[in-house]
């Protein structure tokens, strides 16, 4: 054994020697030295951020083998599958209090420009990062008037509807920006511009805001939209639209639904009766017109209502309806939805720049559907 060492048994020998060395050194995975890594884990959302109103929810953080004093940072996914990153949600401040005795609190602040929908983020403490969690903002509510079935005449023939419900309101800059994160309103500098009806949107703007509104309630939208021109963002001026009328989700009301809301039972030129006036006393009780609008909108609810609940129905700002703008059809109808194909869409009831005529409950006028301006607004329908 102690002869001379071969060339072969050099040639083994020397990486023996280097393994042996890195084992004595301690070059070993900390885990196996005794170490605890660090956990973080955050509980479910408590309390409600509502789109377009200012509010704050909270997450409870729990933390093990985090020292005491640590700031977490955040981590923003498209995804709840938190596979791509991206920006924190505009109008979300996320705020994540100094760890003390193994907890912390996360707080998510939100302003008026919260959008509604879910957002999908982690929380790191130290080396530890939390499953991804999912903050949610609800749709804002949007009051609805049950419509009864029933007829009227529009001047060429009768028409009868099914039961339907009908926004209260017009769709406000609050809500409109709250559902679709853009408010391009004329007259958004207004100090009550939060309560006033949104206005400068097409009528594809229209259409995809139920869609998205539906959406965000759980519902099942009506309208398939296609050929979007631009592919995101707004103004959308161009669109080809098609409309499931079974489906549960929001829409634009028809033209024949507008009217007979508008009238609510009444066979009269104007829901309060047949004069008007620029101006008018009683006129103005109802609408905001050119005789007392000062050049501009005005928070919603602030006139009266027609008899069946609806406020703003004329006046303040004109309504886009579904249908192509079009001769009525001379026989009976029921529930129509207007000519197959046009040219202009209809908008219905006035608004704060005209005169007392076109206030009357049988008044039509019509836009190109990419044609929005400061005087023209909707509200929304559902079945």
């Amino acid at each position: 054994m102690g002869g001379k060492m071969n060339q072969s048994s050099k040639r083994f020998l020397f990486p023996c020697v280097v393994l042996i060395s890195l084992v004595m050194l301690g070059c070993s995975n900390p885990a196996s030295s005794g170490g605890t890594p660090a956990t973080v884990a955050l509980a479910s959302q408590i309390g409600t951020i509502t789109a377009g109103t200012a509010g704050s929810a909270t997450f409870a953080v729990t933390t093990a083998n985090v020292a005491a004093g640590t700031a977490g940072t955040f981590t923003w996914y498209t995804t709840s599958a938190g596979s791509t990153t991206t920006t924190a949600p505009t109008g979300i401040t996320p705020s994540v209090s100094a760890v003390a005795s193994n907890a912390a609190t996360v707080t998510m602040t939100a302003i008026t420009s919260a959008v509604a929908g879910s957002y999908y983020f982690t929380v790191t403490e130290s080396s530890a990062v939390s499953a991804v969690t999912t903050l949610t903002v609800s749709s804002p509510s949007v009051s609805m008037v049950s419509i009864s079935a029933g007829s009227f005449n529009n001047g060429t023939s009768t028409v009868t509807l099914s039961a339907f419900h009908m926004s209260k309101y017009d769709i406000t800059q609050s809500q409109y920006q709250a559902i679709t994160g853009n408010n391009p309103s004329y007259f958004s500098g207004n100090s009550d511009a939060a309560s006033c009806p949104v206005e400068e949107v097409t009528w594809y703007d229209a259409v995809e805001f139920c869609n998205k509104l539906s959406t965000a309630g759980g519902l099942t939208p009506v309208y398939t939209i296609t050929g979007r021109t631009p592919a995101t963002g707004y103004p959308i001026v161009s669109a080809t639209v098609s409309a499931t009328w079974t489906n549960n989700g929001y829409r634009l009301p028809t033209e024949a639904q507008w009217e007979y809301a508008c009238r609510a039972g009444t066979a009269t030129t104007y829901f309060w009766g047949n004069t008007s006036g620029d101006p008018d006393a009683t006129t103005e009780t109802y609408a905001w017109y050119a005789s007392n609008s000062n050049n501009t909108t005005h928070g919603v609810g602030q006139k009266l209502p027609n008899p069946w609940g609806l406020y703003d129905i004329v006046g303040d700002v004109c309504q886009w309806c579904w249908d192509w703008y079009g001769s009525y059809s001379s026989g009976a109808q029921t529930d129509p939805t207007g000519p197959s194909s046009g040219t202009y869409r209809v908008t219905r009831g006035g608004c704060w720049g005209g005169s007392s005529n076109i206030l009357a409950s049988a008044f039509r006028s019509y836009l190109i559907p990419c044609g929005g301006n400061f005087g023209i607004g909707f509200r929304v329908c559902a079945p």
